[in-house]
């Protein structure tokens, strides 16, 4: 059999519901990867970790004067909570964090401050100058009044300067509010915390020679609570179990272990808890391979990649030789190659989208969006990528990550163990 068939598409059909990490859908789609595996004759390990989790009780936002208008929101996951029955607080709209804007602001008490954007500056002045509540704009294009919403968590990167209640409305409805006059507004936010369990599909393909040196296969098959997540990322999780089966049919030199991340778009949970648990084993680790979002219609290939100099040479000779047309980049990325990466270990993220249009994290992220023939083609060229490596008679690259990558990666995603 080989990918032509339509293996991973077919997987990646069943896979498409939303399957938040941690939530009874998420355990659906490990048990249906767990499922597959058993149906390629071979065992697979669930490993449980606990996540935070948080359910929003109540979220609204309401302007109450100049006039009165009830504003579409969503409230940020473990930020705080307001008073039962909310706060009657004005309005402020902050642009940016610079020390201009800010000036003559040195007490926010008892304000509402709207945001363009909250990164982390932004969000610890407004900590220290005691704001009462942050609202933020979401990423969608202005005119969208029906543009979906995403709910999201405080990440402990801003926590560790205190819980302050965020909400996030559509650009269309902060735009109006501030082109109508909006002064005053009544907030409302009340949530719970508690420990949720999500986990890890593993499962290993033996080498044919006698060595302790092993690969990594990962991809993390959650998704946001609102979408079905074909792109981001059944598809990623798809194509690591059409490798898994060419793997299984086609023994490496090396051990290889494929990794399926659970609560991935909630911080890297799954790769930073796999990571955490398996030190032992990281010593003898050669390479990451992750796949997060490939087989879209629209776009075009994107190879990210963190390692010794010669990596980036290696990955552009497959790539000619394979007749697979893609941009190669040193770049660190946001997925579930990053723990690995913080762990010393080189990585190299093959993707493929449209990026300016592509629906991820919204209820259109389908498999519309999908071409079971570009599936293919990933798939069909990452045997040869990996192949390249695993059954190198001695390993091609050292084990090693650049200082100036190093220092990045422990900047955005702290150290290898947390």
């Amino acid at each position: 059999m080989n990918e032509t068939d339509g293996f991973s598409y077919d997987l990646l059909k069943r896979l498409t519901f939303p399957r938040f990490g941690g939530t009874e859908h998420e355990l659906r789609a490990a048990l249906l990867l767990q499922e597959e595996i058993a149906a390629l004759g071979r065992e697979s390990e669930l490993e449980p970790f606990d996540i935070p989790a948080y359910r929003i009780e109540r979220a609204a936002i309401t302007v109450t004067a100049p006039f009165t208008r009830s504003i579409d929101c969503v409230a940020r996951g473990f930020s705080g909570q307001l008073p039962e029955g909310g706060a009657e607080l004005p309005l402020r709209y902050i642009e940016m964090d610079s020390p201009i804007a800010f000036r003559g602001l040195e007490d926010l008490s008892g304000t509402a401050v709207l945001v363009e954007r909250l990164g982390e500056k932004m969000y610890r002045e407004l900590v220290e100058r005691r704001a009462a509540a942050i609202i933020t704009i979401a990423s969608n294009k202005w005119y969208q009044a029906d543009a979906d919403l995403l709910p999201t968590e405080m990440r402990p990167n801003y926590l560790k300067w205190g819980a302050l209640p965020t909400f996030t409305v559509r650009p269309y409805d902060a735009a109006a509010m501030l082109r109508d006059g909006a002064a005053t507004l009544r907030l409302e936010l009340r949530q719970r915390s508690y420990t949720a369990t999500s986990h890890n599909v593993v499962a290993v393909v033996e080498g044919t020679e006698p060595t302790d040196e092993w690969v990594a296969v990962t991809a993390h098959y959650d998704s946001t609570s609102i979408t079905p997540g074909a792109w981001d990322n059944g598809s990623g999780t798809a194509a690591v179990m059409g490798l898994y089966r060419h793997f299984l049919n086609h023994p490496p030199r090396r051990n290889m272990r494929f990794i399926w991340c659970g609560s991935e778009e909630q911080g890297l949970l799954g790769s930073r808890a796999y990571v955490r648990a398996h030190q032992e084993l990281l010593p003898s680790c050669r390479m990451c391979f992750n796949f997060d979002m490939c087989g879209s219609i629209l776009g075009n290939n994107e190879i990210s990649f963190i390692g010794p100099e010669a990596l980036e040479t290696m990955v552009r000779q497959v790539c000619d030789e394979a007749g697979f047309p893609s941009n190669v980049d040193a770049y660190v990325d946001s997925s579930d190659s990053a723990p690995f990466a913080c762990a010393g270990v080189p990585v190299v993220c093959p993707s493929r989208g449209h990026w300016t249009s592509q629906e991820m994290h919204t209820r259109h992220d389908t498999l519309d969006t999908i071409s079971p023939q570009k599936l293919h083609e990933m798939v069909a060229f990452s045997t040869a990528l990996i192949g390249f490596f695993v059954n190198a008679p001695d390993f091609p690259i050292a084990r090693e990550i650049p200082a100036d990558a190093a220092a990045t990666l422990e900047k955005r995603f702290g150290p290898a163990v947390p």
